[in-house]
């Protein structure tokens, strides 16, 4: 199996349940915007870039260095994608991991040694992967999940925010222990500058094949990089005046 095809496919999925975040949405806004800018493109094979729009120019320009970050991604990590049991989503530029023996235990924010050792190669790569690609990223969220479970007694909304707030608790101690490290020294103003840690409770689960949910994948932390959606759609808008 390809690379990709390993990257791609997988048995378990994540549900998204509630309402989008406002970045999430822009983005989406904007990935939506440069496709049919491309499929008008594609189906305009007279028009050439110096005669395009400045515009298109620049949708174009947007769509395609979102394109390069995942390629600078991929590029970065290889196969130890695989030997994570990590995945890239390109169409989220999310990185997450899967793997069971690294995730976080039944109520623990602890980071434990496996997960440890895997975040000294990651974050250093990752770091230099998204370095040349500065001037498009807003921020970086390290983004804390949990299960949905909480104790026996406890409320829907009770077990809601009690997870939150263990959520948060995890990714804090992953940005904490990153953010050590030596080999991120180079790059620590950039972290503090870009980088946030973001709690999302049981928002969104990880599902089993047949719907149920996989409890012990949902107790996980993933890397998503948010670009400036905004700000490019403003110069877009400004462009098009």
């Amino acid at each position: 199996m390809s690379l990709n095809n390993a990257l791609t496919s997988g048995r378990h999925r994540v549900e998204d349940e509630g309402w989008l975040p406002i970045a999430d949405l822009m983005a989406g806004l904007m990935m939506a915007f440069v496709l049919i800018t491309v499929v008008v493109l594609r189906d305009s094979p007279s028009r050439t870039d110096e005669t395009l729009p400045i515009e298109q120019s620049t949708a174009v320009s947007y769509f395609e260095s979102r394109e390069a970050i995942a390629d600078s991604l991929e590029e970065a990590f290889g196969d130890l994608l695989v030997l994570w049991d990590a995945r890239l989503d390109r169409s989220t530029l999310t990185v997450d991991f899967g793997a069971p023996e690294i995730n976080f235990a039944t109520g623990s924010s602890e980071l434990n040694q496996r997960y440890k050792i895997i975040l000294q190669d990651f974050f250093p790569r990752y770091l230099e992967a998204l370095a040349p690609h500065k001037a498009l990223i807003d921020e970086v969220r390290i983004e804390g999940h949990a299960s949905s479970d909480w104790s026996p007694e406890s409320s829907k909304t009770n077990a809601w925010f009690e997870n939150m707030a263990l959520s948060q608790q995890r990714t804090r101690e992953v940005l904490r222990y990153i953010y050590q490290l030596r080999s991120v020294e180079p790059f620590r103003d950039w972290v503090r500058e870009r980088v946030v840690a973001v709690g999302m409770s049981s928002a969104r689960t990880v599902r089993n094949d047949d719907g149920t949910e996989n409890q012990t994948r949902s107790r996980r932390v993933s890397f998503r990089m948010i670009t400036n959606a905004d700000e490019q759609l403003a110069k877009i808008k400004a462009l098009g005046n």
